[in-house]
């Protein structure tokens, strides 16, 4: 048995069981399909919560002078990247061949650790790319997307995102510390969950609590 997509407000994330959400004053609008049973598609449960999140995402852009749809995204950890991985970095990897290839982007990063390498980026997403974005982020965990009024689409930003999302070399990013980055990097952060393999699937939109009387949200 399914349920149809719902969606729910609070003005303190952490409050509603997001502990890893460490200030009390970041809230998160979420969008959830329960139940979703096995022979049920995550994409087309997926594809019901950005139809009724999509608008609260189109006002927090529309609110903010400037705003534009962001995705970081993080390739998985190579020992040693080979000739061919080398060549397609990020942006050249079937999962993201949906990605426009006049759409904004930085030149991927290929930042090394203790544990390996990975090819990391930021691109600007255009808003009829919504599903396939939040689909990607979805099934990629070293992804998510954003909302920000700092619209430069430049190398050392996607530098610096990474190492603040990956702290310590950490082979997993810190859902924490990607909230951290409301109110400096980041104007509003997305979480996309739910795998074949999960019963639910879910948006979450986190962003100050402050801003949910502007953007009327209730």
């Amino acid at each position: 048995m399914t349920t149809d997509a719902a969606l729910e407000v609070a003005t303190s994330a952490n409050a509603a069981g997001f502990r890893y959400v460490r200030d009390p004053t970041i809230g998160v609008v979420s969008a959830i399909k329960r139940s979703c049973t096995p022979s049920s598609s995550s994409k087309a449960a997926l594809a019901r919560c950005t139809d009724l999140i999509g608008p609260v995402v189109r006002r927090v852009i529309s609110a903010l002078p400037g705003a534009t749809l962001l995705m970081f995204a993080a390739s998985p950890l190579w020992d040693e990247p080979n000739a061919l991985a080398r060549r397609r970095g990020l942006w050249g990897t079937k999962e993201l061949r949906w990605l426009p290839a006049d759409a904004l982007r930085t030149q991927p990063l290929e930042i090394s650790g203790q544990a390996g390498s990975r090819f990391a980026g930021v691109a600007e997403i255009d808003l009829e790319r919504w599903l396939d974005a939040a689909d990607f982020v979805r099934t990629n965990a070293a992804s998510f997307l954003f909302v920000s009024t700092r619209g430069e689409i430049q190398s050392e930003r996607a530098r610096a995102t990474f190492h603040a999302v990956f702290p310590s070399d950490s082979t997993l990013i810190d859902w924490g510390c990607v909230i951290d980055q409301i109110g400096t990097g980041a104007d509003a952060c997305i979480r996309v969950s739910g795998n074949f393999d999960d019963r639910d699937v879910a948006i979450d939109v986190f962003l100050a609590s402050e801003s949910f009387a502007k953007l009327e949200l209730r």
